[in-house]
């Protein structure tokens, strides 16, 4: 991961740890990203949120990758308190 978003404050109530498959493009841009097995929590709102902060992930860029690459992402909500 070459940029990490700035993301907003998670405005949901739920925990849990949330694991997406994501195809990344050769310009390191991520094309998709779907729910994925792994997960520990199936609370929509969490997918949704990570979801959204992969799709805006960038990765490095390499012309000597293949076309489009496939790989997992994980994101761990937890309680800060």
């Amino acid at each position: 991961m070459v940029e990490k978003p700035i993301t907003p404050a998670l405005t949901c109530e739920d925990r849990g740890c949330i694991v997406l498959a994501i195809t990344v493009d050769r310009a390191g841009k991520v094309l998709e990203a779907k729910a994925g097995r792994g997960s520990i929590t199936t609370a929509q709102c969490l997918v949704d949120y990570a979801r959204s902060i992969a799709l805006v992930t960038k990765f490095t860029v390499s012309e000597d990758a293949p076309e489009k690459h496939v790989g997992t992402i994980s994101y761990n909500f937890k309680n800060t308190e």
